[in-house]
Formats: structure tokens, C-alpha cells, sequence
């Protein structure tokens, strides 16, 4: 039995989303909503959160910044690679 997967190359971004206290809870539902959005963290700063999405085409990416970019500000980057990653040990 000879099985083809063919992989489905697939992009990474960093969204920095800025809006109000008001929308803080409507960003929670939209990112629970949205296949894309891997993980979100709120943060301190101009910034309320650091999102990371995953996509297959321009157009999906265009599609999630519109989406996110609904209640506030929305600046975007490119994930170009990963060269650090650590788990924090548990004391």
C-alpha cells in the first residue's frame, strides 16, 4: 500500500492587535472562532495582544487581518523563522 500525503505549505504570522478596554472580551470570542489564530496572549504595553496565525495564502492572510482589524488597530509580521524555542521548566 503506497499512501501520497502531499503537505500543504503553511505561513506563520505575528499579530500586534490594539484597541479599547470595551473590545477586550470581543477579541477573546473572535480568536476562539477563527481556525487560523494558533494562540493568543494578552499583554501590557500599546499592544492588548500578541497573536499567532497560520495560513496557506495570501488571501487567508488578508482574510484574518480584516477579521482582526474589526475593533481596533492591527500591525502584522511575518514569521521568517524559529530559531529559539524552550520549555520553562517546572520548579
Amino acid at each position: 500500500l503506497h499512501l501520497s500525503i502531499r503537505r500543504q505549505r503553511q505561513m506563520c504570522i505575528r499579530d500586534r492587535v490594539r484597541t479599547t478596554h470595551e473590545h477586550i472580551q470581543r477579541y477573546v470570542q473572535l480568536f476562539q472562532t477563527m481556525p487560523e489564530v494558533l494562540d493568543a496572549v494578552r499583554v501590557t504595553g500599546e499592544d492588548c495582544f500578541v497573536v499567532r496565525c497560520a495560513f496557506g495564502q495570501p488571501a487567508d492572510l488578508e482574510r484574518v487581518v480584516d477579521a482582526l482589524a474589526a475593533f481596533g488597530s492591527v500591525s502584522t509580521a511575518l514569521v521568517l523563522s524559529h530559531p529559539v524555542s524552550k520549555m520553562v521548566p517546572l520548579a
